[in-house]
């Protein structure tokens, strides 16, 4: 059997189009989905902490969380934040791949690429700003 190939360009023009646009809407959620995970304090300082370290374990970040306020957290409290990383935190980060975690042995890396420290900076600096204001 014989294959049919269009001569005339509109074929690959239009596979173009449809590679662009769907490339566009791509980045469009990547973006939408990576604000949406800096849009929680407790994330960028938690990502802040990650890009400054590129390890942590969990202890670490509950540290990183709490200390912030110039606070200690008692156990239960502790397991709290534990419990928020492991079900909301952790699983946001890592589905934006910014991060991977281990729960067994309570450690995550970061694996943002060079926009994350900037825009943390960014949103650090307009905190400031309110702060002062």
């Amino acid at each position: 059997m014989s294959e049919k190939h269009s001569t005339d360009g509109e074929g690959e023009a239009a596979n173009s189009v449809t590679s662009n646009s769907e490339f566009r809407s791509l980045v469009t959620s990547e973006v939408d989905a990576l604000f949406e995970v800096l849009s929680d304090g407790r994330r960028r300082r938690m990502l802040a902490y990650l890009v400054e370290n590129d390890v942590a374990d969990y202890d670490e970040l509950i540290d990183c969380i709490v200390g912030r306020k110039g606070e200690t957290a008692d156990e239960d409290e502790r397991d709290r934040i534990v419990a928020d990383l492991h079900h909301r935190q952790l699983p946001k980060l890592a589905d934006a791949g910014l991060v991977e975690y281990d729960e067994r042995s309570e450690t995550v890396r970061y694996r943002g690429g060079d926009v994350v420290p900037e825009l943390l900076e960014l949103a650090s600096a307009h905190e400031r700003e309110v702060l002062e204001a």
